[in-house]
């Protein structure tokens, strides 16, 4: 029988169409997510997997949006409010918790809204939670709730769900389009790599992981570290790609696997490190939109999503593979039992 997790790693594909056409229907929850969000900044915030999707779509919505957005979490809202809520200004706050039961998120929704007149909404993947009685809309994710309690697919969908609604208010039809491509682009993905990846997770001697990535793709990296921690229970870090050569590497050994998300915009620096990492005897892992001859030559082995696909708009396809891998991981080095354990009671 296969675990909950995989199930749900493995269903992303579908969920992913199911929330498109829900977004961008005829009675999309969006139109109204849209109209109340006003011209002040906006802040995106959890904790967790919540927190690292953030800081995924704060990025992304400040490039298609525009204006300023910014990610923090939400321990750091209702312990430091003057670092979001400076002075007057007054903005909106999307507070994410998958259960919708995030103590910290609830009060920094409260705080942001009630002292502060912020304009809030509720995302999460479960109705007449806790979090959602604090904000003044919803936009609830059921397609996307899990059973483990590993947060996999509830990740990439909230995500997803934020670039329609950038998409929408930007009036972005072209990015529009590239989310539509999303579903049929990972499940080839998925297909196309299944059998290098589970080698790969399986066959390796990894003690340790290191995730590197720019821009949007760090907060995937930070999500990466915590699944790696979470599910195959051994030290792991998450850092962008060139702070990582300036005092982390010295942590680096032959047991340790590097895994570099390289994007468009960080190429050119990234492919410059590539050498680097290589030189400290790591084994190095490059997740890539198209693998040319010197990534191929500078890495153990190397992922190429080829998805034709903007920066922003093909960075959920690094998900579902990576998940596929720190599954397969954690099956190698005996964590099955611990998979099955860490699952929410019905």
């Amino acid at each position: 029988m296969e675990d909950h997790i995989l199930k749900e790693i493995l269903s992303q594909p579908d969920v992913w169409r199911r929330t498109l056409d829900r977004m961008f229907g005829k009675d999309s929850p969006l139109k109204k997510i849209n109209a109340l969000i006003g011209h002040g900044p906006v802040l995106f915030t959890g904790m967790g997997s919540s927190y690292y999707l953030s800081m995924a779509s704060a990025p992304m919505w400040q490039h298609y949006v525009g204006g300023k957005a910014r990610a923090l979490s939400a321990s750091n809202i209702i312990t430091y409010p003057e670092i979001c809520a400076p002075g007057s200004a007054k903005g909106t706050v999307f507070g994410i918790s998958r259960s919708g039961e995030t103590f910290e998120t609830r009060d920094a929704l409260r705080l942001l809204r009630r002292t502060h007149g912020w304009r809030s909404i509720g995302v999460t993947c479960h109705p007449n939670s806790p979090v959602l009685e604090e904000a003044e809309i919803s936009m609830v994710l059921d397609e996307a709730a899990e059973t483990s309690r590993f947060t996999t697919r509830a990740l990439t969908t909230t995500v997803l769900a934020l670039q329609a609604l950038a998409a929408m208010r930007a009036k972005n039809s072209e990015l529009e389009g590239e989310l539509q491509r999303l579903p049929d682009l990972a499940d080839g993905l998925l297909t196309q790599f299944e059998a290098l990846v589970k080698d790969k997770a399986t066959r390796g001697s990894y003690n340790r992981f290191v995730y590197l990535a720019q821009g949007p793709y760090l907060g995937f990296a930070m999500e990466l570290m915590l699944k790696a921690e979470e599910i195959i229970r051994v030290p792991a870090e998450a850092c962008e790609t060139l702070e990582y050569l300036h005092g982390p590497k010295f942590a680096a050994d032959a047991a340790t696997l590097i895994t570099v998300i390289l994007s468009d915009a960080g190429a050119q620096y990234q492919l410059d490190a590539l050498a680097k990492l290589k030189d400290i005897g790591a084994k190095v892992a490059v997740v890539c939109e198209k693998a040319t001859a010197d990534i191929v030559a500078g890495t153990d082995f190397v992922i190429e999503l080829g998805s034709g696909l903007s920066d922003y708009g093909r960075m959920l396809l690094v998900m579902p593979l990576m998940q596929f891998f720190i599954y397969h991981r954690a099956i190698a080095v005996g964590r099955s039992a611990w998979i099955k354990e860490m699952v929410y009671e019905k």
